[in-house]
């Protein structure tokens, strides 16, 4: 038994590093590919999209893991009402969370292409 866990984690932790790899190699190439292709005002136009996007993911400020973290003691105890009550919680959090990304992102799609002189079209 402890051998296939040893070897989960193993498998786990290669399979970690290669998705690492993969996304640094991504996040080299991809930025050039654009300049090459669409030409500097392209990929600014990306990247600036992208900050937006990571602003906006700081709505969910965690709470993932303090879900996970608070899962822990009632799942070892067996406590099923508590375990409701936290991934209950979880749920309106993450429902109100994604209401409101939804609503940044209309909003931006709409509004950024006025806001930004740029001589590629709407």
């Amino acid at each position: 038994m402890a051998q296939t866990a040893l070897k989960k984690v193993k498998l786990n932790f290669i399979f970690g590093v290669i998705g690492q790899i993969i996304t640094l190699i991504i996040g080299v190439l991809l930025p050039r590919l654009f300049i090459m292709s669409f030409g500097s005002e392209v990929n600014g136009f990306i990247n600036s999209i992208n900050q937006v996007f990571v602003y906006v993911s700081l709505l969910e400020a965690g709470v993932g893991t303090a879900s996970l973290q608070a899962l822990y003691i009632p799942v070892g105890k067996g406590d099923k009402n508590k375990i409701n009550g936290i991934l209950s919680a979880t749920h309106r959090f993450y429902t109100k969370t994604a209401i409101g990304y939804l609503l940044i992102i209309v909003v931006l799609a709409f509004l950024y292409p006025l806001l930004i002189k740029t001589t590629l079209s709407y």
